[in-house]
């Protein structure tokens, strides 16, 4: 085990871990509070899961367990994880997420519950590593680039008129003449 190139055990034992370091931590800890999550926290957190995600990508190269975790042998034990906790919310009653858990485990309370939430920052953290290195070999850039130019110049509906009632000027409308009243 851990010898390259790493398949699917590796994963299970990641998964694992996770799981093994969310119980001390819903041990320690207790249920996580999602209060904490509200603004400007939400959005620090999101910019640091995304700056997190894009020095992964970087370091890849210099570091295999990145370059490991944006493929299939890395998503299949997180998805087949992923997969099993959601089960056992689906299977357990949950309670209200303010009020406290029912067991001595948390399960009643899954959103709060440490592995759960863990696990499933992992897949989030695999899928945006997937998606950087999948993006990056298809002419990233590229693609970046025009995303941006795309989000940059506003909404435009079916019909061209953008958001704030104005048509795009279409040259070929007035012979190329420039204007917009013709």
């Amino acid at each position: 085990m851990w010898e390259k190139p790493w398949k699917y055990k590796e994963g299970f034992v990641i998964c694992g871990g996770l799981i093994v370091a969310g119980l001390l931590l819903q041990w320690l800890l207790g249920p996580l509070d999602w209060s904490l999550a509200v603004r400007p926290y939400n959005w620090i957190l999101l910019g640091l899961l995304i700056f997190l995600t894009v020095l992964g990508h970087a370091l890849s190269g210099r570091f295999y367990a990145l370059e490991w975790m944006a493929k299939a042998t890395a998503a299949v034990p997180t998805l087949l994880t992923v997969s099993l906790l959601t089960v056992v919310m689906g299977l357990t009653r949950q309670v209200a997420p303010h009020s406290e858990p029912t067991d001595a485990l948390g399960l009643t309370r899954m959103l709060g519950f440490w592995p759960f939430v863990l696990v499933y920052v992992y897949a989030i953290y695999q899928v945006g590593l997937a998606v950087m290195t999948t993006v990056m070999a298809h002419g990233g850039a590229a693609l970046a680039g025009a995303a941006l130019r795309k989000f940059a110049s506003g909404p435009v509906a079916r019909d061209g008129v953008r958001h704030a009632g104005q048509r795009r000027h279409d040259p070929r409308e007035d012979g190329g003449a420039g204007g917009r009243d013709g």
